[in-house]
């Protein structure tokens, strides 16, 4: 139990970004703080104080007034977001404050590149803008981290030495919601293309597991990436009850998977391809209160492929019958997929060869609209 003095003015919540948010490098930073006089006297012209990297301080007159108990919230928006990792730290600074250990917060942003489209990144060359951040609320011990996996499932990388991986020398534990973002990624001069990546997971099925979102707004809303035949490989093979709300979703879900290949084309999600604005993509990983796996999750060899023009191709080729009478004509169904966002294909030339070295050609005519 602590008497109120005259003089106490702190820092009540620093109500975003939480630690470990990306934020696109080069772009203004918004802190969202509520201040409170937590003293029996009003206050006015007050300082607050702001450090990055333990940089110079920069300090600012708050004019208030701010009676006893009330409360301010107050927005820290003059800070650009540098390239990579950085800490800013913020303080009230109010002469003869009787109470400092109320004054201060510090939060660890990353300033996340914006990279051009097609791309690949293997994990061995380093950080490349990509950023881990645990949601608020949740097990604060497990994170996604970049290196290469030492307990549990996988033992190592898909390729190389390097993946991202929740908690590379430990399982996961309950109660996790912890992201893995990528840069910000310039698709503004592809129009067709898709997103792969090598995944494992080793997770509770049906309970625990790994889901993909994606913004187009800059992170102001999330949407999820569903399982759609028509768009997807390999994309999700459970339902599970998402953190923090228990939301049922589909996911990637079950023990020691192996390593897998997702892939997904970029034309069926809203306003990606083209888009002026910069595109992310997130990972999800959650578990719910009881039973873990020595593994979670694990991803290497993330793609975005894409071209601005035409992408089409076969699917799926086989009428679900494979033998046939010799002598007798062959009657084959080809599924042909149009990956554009934009272009509609009217004519499609086709050729084929057969084990005894026969080949053909001819043109396939008809309306295949985009993405479809």
């Amino acid at each position: 139990m602590s008497i109120p003095c005259a003089g106490d003015v702190g820092i009540n919540a620093l109500n975003s970004p939480s630690n470990g948010t990306g934020i696109p490098a080069g772009q203004p930073v918004s802190i969202d703080l509520t201040l409170e006089n937590y003293g029996t006297a009003p206050q006015s012209n007050f300082n607050f104080t702001y450090t990055v990297n333990n940089g110079t301080p920069v300090t600012t007159q708050i004019a208030g007034p701010l009676t006893p108990g009330a409360q301010l919230n107050y927005i820290l928006n003059s800070i650009t977001a540098q390239a990579g990792g950085f800490t800013v730290c913020m303080w009230t600074d109010l002469v003869g404050d009787c109470d400092h250990t109320n004054d201060s917060v510090c939060v660890n942003l990353v300033g996340i590149p914006t990279l051009t489209a097609p791309l690949c990144d293997d994990f061995e060359n380093g950080n490349q803008g990509w950023a881990a951040n645990i949601a608020p609320n949740q097990n604060q011990a497990d994170i996604w981290e970049l290196g290469t996996p030492g307990t549990g499932n996988p033992t190592s990388a898909y390729s190389g030495s390097n993946a991202w991986d929740v908690n590379l020398n430990a399982g996961y534990g309950n109660n996790d919601l912890t992201y893995l973002y990528t840069p910000y990624l310039d698709m503004s001069n592809i129009t067709t293309g898709e997103l792969k990546f090598a995944m494992f997971y080793d997770a509770e099925k049906s309970w625990d597991g790994v889901i993909m979102e994606y913004t187009n707004d800059g992170g102001v809303t999330w949407n999820y990436i569903p399982n759609d035949p028509n768009c997807a490989k390999n994309w999700y093979n459970e339902n599970i009850p998402l953190m923090p709300n228990f939301t049922a979703m589909d996911a990637w879900s079950g023990p020691a998977s192996g390593w897998f290949f997702p892939s997904y084309k970029l034309c069926c999600l809203n306003n990606v391809l083209g888009n002026p604005t910069a595109i992310q993509f997130r990972f999800t990983f959650s578990s719910d209160g009881i039973i873990t796996y020595n593994g979670g999750a694990t991803i290497d060899d993330f793609c975005i492929t894409g071209t601005n023009g035409n992408d089409v191709g076969i699917t799926v080729l086989g009428g679900g019958i494979s033998n046939y009478p010799a002598g007798t004509a062959v009657s084959l169904i080809a599924t042909l997929s149009n990956a554009s966002a934009t272009q509609t294909i009217t004519s499609i030339p086709i050729s084929y060869t057969t084990s005894s070295g026969a080949t053909a050609s001819f043109i396939w005519t008809g309306t295949l609209a985009p993405c479809s």
